[in-house]
């Protein structure tokens, strides 16, 4: 079972086909990597993982895709995928549409947390990553305690109705938001001269 990988992407599509296109696949919660960069047939499956690596950046295609909303030229999607973002399938998605695509994500455990800018054939014009010792560094930077030695790990404190492993958790979840709304802000800082008129 892999890690899952929890991504949205904001595509901004000029061209009213590939848009509808790409609602109706997110519509019907297919895959819009394999649609446009499919993998051909391959010996076996060893081979299969390394060219789905190469092709998406990823073990499988996007999967559990779904529209999320569409304003004007631009549709916002949510999908999942294994081990690691599907950043390199957006890159070339991106070139080969001409289309601006902007991607967030965050692995089940968190492992890894980030963002990136990806402007038709410039590919990766920005993108901020936190992941391993990065990503712990931040997480304690936005309050984010250790965990919990095991002795009195369940104790509940009678003050806050919390036991240290309760505490942890919820330490650990504001700090991850927090950290999410900082690569929110960075990102639309980034996103806002490419998009000014």
């Amino acid at each position: 079972m892999p890690n899952h990988v929890y991504q949205t992407a904001t595509f901004t599509i000029a061209d009213p086909e590939v848009r509808a296109t790409i609602i109706g696949l997110a519509e019907k919660g297919e895959s819009i990597l394999q649609h446009y960069l499919p993998i051909t047939k391959v010996p076996n499956a060893n081979y299969a993982h390394a060219a789905a690596l190469e092709m998406w950046g990823t073990k499988w295609a996007d999967y559990e895709t779904a529209l999320q909303d569409t304003t004007g030229n631009e549709v916002n999607v949510s999908f999942t995928s294994a081990w690691g973002p599907a950043d390199i399938g957006l890159i070339k998605l991106a070139a080969l549409l001409d289309i601006h695509i902007t991607l967030f994500w965050q692995e089940e455990q968190p492992l890894d947390i980030g963002c990136a800018i990806f402007d038709g054939k410039n590919g990766a014009t920005w993108a901020k990553q936190y992941y391993g010792d990065a990503l712990d560094a931040a997480l304690v930077r936005l309050g984010s305690t250790p965990y919990p030695e095991q002795e009195g790990i369940d104790t509940i404190d009678p003050a806050t109705g919390m036991s240290p492993l309760d505490t942890f958790y919820q330490n650990q979840s504001d700090a991850e938001h927090a950290l999410i709304d900082e690569l929110d802000t960075e990102l639309y800082e980034h996103l806002a001269p490419s998009l000014a008129p």
